[in-house]
């Protein structure tokens, strides 16, 4: 039942990622390292230094792996993927796998590079698990459920020129289309 409560979660969170402001990459496609640099860079735009994370698919993930310069023990001051089958920290942030992200279609997977502030859960009810003896079944009941929702935070665009307004969008985060 955790799984399931977990799962609901995590969908819910990836499925936001399409709605961000800014894209790199193509779909179907395999992402190399001038794509990661550009995502980099759009949240180095929106003055993020810190507090973010990639978030991959299993066949990002697995296309990354075929880089010497993440995987390699001569540009990774950890020990190679050969031998933890994990991504090291890329251009200073965490990297995580899900198998859960949104699937355009066939051979294809919307990743992000994410500040921890640009996605905002608010939750209502935390997990919560009831039973009760159902006495004409001779069995216990077991139900586990919880409130939330999920949104995506608006950014203001870093150093406005000028006197204008500041432009607003969902600049905390960067989804990566791939393969």
């Amino acid at each position: 039942m955790g799984y399931a409560l977990a799962r609901g979660m995590e969908v819910s969170l990836s499925a936001l990622f399409q709605s961000f402001t800014q894209i790199t990459g193509t779909l179907g496609a395999d992402p190399d390292d001038a794509i990661l640099r550009r995502s980099w860079q759009y949240l180095a735009d929106a003055g993020v230094n810190d507090n973010s994370t990639w978030v991959f698919g299993p066949a990002a993930v697995a296309a990354l792996f075929g880089n010497d310069k993440f995987t390699s023990k001569d540009f990774v001051n950890a020990k190679s993927v050969i031998e933890t089958a994990m991504l090291p920290a890329l251009y200073s942030y965490p990297t995580v796998r899900s198998n859960l992200l949104r699937a355009p279609a066939a051979g294809q997977t919307e990743c992000a590079l994410i500040h921890k502030e640009s996605i905002i859960m608010i939750r209502q009810v935390m997990p919560t698990i009831r039973e009760q003896l159902l006495i004409r079944n001779l069995a216990d009941g077991i139900v586990a459920y919880d409130l939330y929702t999920t949104a995506l935070a608006y950014w203001s665009a870093e150093a406005p020129t000028g006197d204008s307004d500041p432009t607003t969008g969902y600049y905390g985060g960067v989804l990566i289309r791939t393969g």
